[in-house]
This record gives C-alpha cells, sequence and structure tokens, in this order.
C-alpha cells in the first residue's frame, strides 16, 4: 500500500487550534466527564464511601461519551447527538471498540507485569520456576513485549476516530493495513497533544521531591485544574486523530 504522507506537527498542532476554536463544543461534551468527578468528589466530601467497581465504570463511560460526542461535533457540526447519543448505532458500537481495545491493554499490562517480575527478581509468579535463565528470559521478552505493545498501539490508535467519523465498526485489519508506515506520525501526534498534561504532571512530581507540601499539589484547585488539562488535552487528541484520519484514509477513496 502506497504511503500517504501527513505532517504530524501540523496535525498535533491543529489538534489544539481546533480544540481552541470550537471550545463551546468542547465544553458542553466535556460536561459528562466533569459531572461524573464533581458527583465523585460531593460523594467523598460527605463521607460516603464509593466502591471503585462504580468509579471506574463511571469515568470510562463518561469520558467514552465525550469522546463520540466531541469527535461527532467536528465530523457533522452539530451537537445534536449530546442528547440522541444512547439512541445512535454508532455510539454503541464505540463503546464496544473502546471496551474491546481496554480489554486487550489490560490483558497486555498483566502480562508485562509478569514478564517484568520475571526479569527483576528471576521467578515466574505462582509458578515454582526461577533462576538466572529465567531473568534472562524474561528481560528480553520485556523488551519485545514493550517494543510489540508500543508499535501495535500505535498502528491501532486512529480507530476510535475511524469509528467516529463514519459511525460504522471495521476489522483491525483495515486499520493496520492503512496505518502501515504511519506508528511514528501518531507517536508524534500523541506526543504533542498529550505533552501539556504529561508537563503538568511532571512538575507536580518535581514540587513533591523539590520539598513542596503533598497537601497543596492534591488541593482542590490543583485536581481541578488536572481534571480541565486532563479533558481539554483528550480533546485536542481526539481533534488531531480526526485529522490524521481524513488524511490517511480518505485519500486512499
Amino acid at each position: 500500500m502506497a504511503r500517504r504522507d501527513i505532517d504530524p506537527f501540523e496535525i498535533g498542532r491543529r489538534g489544539f487550534t481546533i480544540t481552541f476554536r470550537e471550545f463551546p463544543i468542547w465544553l458542553a461534551c466535556a460536561v459528562f466527564p466533569f459531572a461524573a468527578a464533581v458527583l465523585v468528589a460531593l460523594a467523598r466530601r460527605q463521607s460516603i464511601e464509593v466502591s471503585p467497581w462504580i468509579v471506574e465504570p463511571a469515568r470510562w463511560i463518561a469520558d467514552a461519551i465525550f469522546d463520540w460526542c466531541w469527535m461527532t461535533a467536528l465530523c457533522r457540526s452539530t451537537t445534536l447527538q449530546l442528547l440522541t447519543f444512547p439512541a445512535t448505532r454508532g455510539f454503541w458500537l464505540f463503546l464496544i471498540l473502546l471496551a474491546g481495545l481496554d480489554a486487550a491493554w489490560w490483558v497486555y499490562s498483566n502480562a508485562l507485569g509478569i514478564i517484568g517480575f520475571a526479569a527483576i527478581t528471576g521467578g515466574v509468579l505462582l509458578i515454582d520456576l526461577e533462576g538466572p535463565l529465567v531473568q534472562v528470559a524474561g528481560i528480553i521478552l520485556l523488551v519485545l513485549m514493550l517494543q510489540l505493545g508500543i508499535w501495535a498501539g500505535l498502528r491501532l490508535m486512529i480507530w476510535p476516530a475511524h469509528c467516529a467519523a463514519t459511525g460504522k465498526l471495521v476489522w483491525p485489519r483495515t486499520i493496520w493495513r492503512s496505518m502501515q508506515d504511519h506508528s511514528f506520525d501518531m507517536l508524534i501526534i500523541a506526543a504533542i497533544t498529550i505533552g501539556p498534561l504529561l508537563l503538568f504532571a511532571g512538575g507536580q512530581l518535581l514540587a513533591l521531591r523539590g520539598g513542596a507540601e503533598a497537601a497543596l499539589i492534591g488541593s482542590t484547585p490543583m485536581l481541578i485544574a488536572d481534571l480541565i488539562l486532563s479533558v481539554f488535552t483528550r480533546g485536542a487528541f481526539d481533534a488531531a486523530a480526526l485529522v490524521a484520519y481524513f488524511g490517511i484514509f480518505t485519500r486512499a477513496n
């Protein structure tokens, strides 16, 4: 398949430009993750114990609704889906896709943890197997697994944008073949759009190591800033992924 050149630096910049330009639409879509965070905070303020089995799925669904509504708004220039998304077939296909990708990540991360434990300690969890050969094999497998995970993740990173733009769920083979030679492009796009959030987290870590009060880092204003920045950068990445999708896939037709 012939390579369709894209400029990942320009696409990353456009992700932020689009999010700033369409800020009212972004804010309307961001109501869902903001509301989920507020409800959890209010429950904890009232000393109500909320199980992680409730909190995490609620946050996951709120983020998924944001992604779908935001990308759909950018593609179709409408915000009607903010009210009608539960009745939209494409939204449920989008949820299925995200659930499948998260399940694959869960399996991969747990396998990586087992291999990492073997690489560090020379033993295998839950199995009476240990020794220097196990450790060497663990190190080799760890390096290979990390490379494979990063490569596969970058090749499939545009899949949600494809689903949101088309309202259809295609087989991974379609995404995989179309993303040939674009793995590094997606790495640059992700680094640019998620970069501010990483810098913010790094700044908090440096502040803690520098002797800053942990109470200040975990204060309500800091938590609010972290929430807003995380949703904003998520929106920037979604917008950039859509630009990349149209640049890669529409030229193939």
